[in-house]
């Protein structure tokens, strides 16, 4: 067999599953702050992207690395999620596609559980300031500038107004609004 010369040794070498899986998420458009460094355990793993604030983690992935590596990974902000499936240099027979597609609705499932555990800690914490906050002034700036009355609305200490955000009859987020009609909802929270 013939020898090939230096310098055209093969260059089909792939990259670990768990490079893959930060080169997926680096190329998604998340622009996470500083390299994600992936860990393949079916663990919901956040980490910061450009938008964030403070310590907010509005990224996030979870995957597998065994036989077909396997994940998806998004943005808690906003709806943006990919799937994503390792290169093994090989193509998968039909047993291991059908295996893929069971994974992913597994992790799916794992993503949804973690996600309805963040909107609980977030429901608990917004419904505290509530409990901590005083009804809204009706002489409060904006509210006397459109000529809306208090309502079920609350005032933090600075002046900005808490509007709950109610579904299914209870609080789950909130907005605040600056006396310059500036809006913001609570971080994290469930607003649809």
């Amino acid at each position: 067999m013939a020898q090939l010369p230096t310098g055209w040794e093969r260059q089909t070498e792939l990259a670990p599953p768990e490079e893959q899986l930060q080169n997926a998420i680096e190329a998604s458009g998340l622009a996470p702050k500083r390299p994600v460094r992936c860990i393949l355990d079916g663990k919901v793993h956040r980490f910061a992207v450009a938008g964030d604030k403070n310590t907010e983690k509005a990224g996030w992935y979870v995957a597998f690395g065994d036989n077909i590596p396997a994940g998806i990974f998004g943005s808690w902000r906003g709806s943006m999620e990919e799937k994503w499936r390792g290169d093994t240099g090989r193509i998968f027979s039909p047993e291991e596609a059908v295996a893929y597609e069971a994974r992913l609705v597994e992790l799916q499932a794992i993503r949804d559980a973690e996600r309805r555990k963040r909107y609980k800690q977030i429901s608990s914490a917004v419904q505290n300031i509530i409990a901590n906050a005083q009804h809204a002034s009706p002489e409060n700036a904006y509210l006397a500038r459109k000529r809306v009355g208090v309502y079920s609305i609350y005032q933090t200490g600075d002046g900005r107004l808490i509007v709950p955000v109610i579904k299914d009859g209870t609080v789950v987020s909130a907005q605040y609004i600056e006396a310059d009609g500036s809006k913001q909802y609570h971080g994290g929270g469930e607003v649809k």
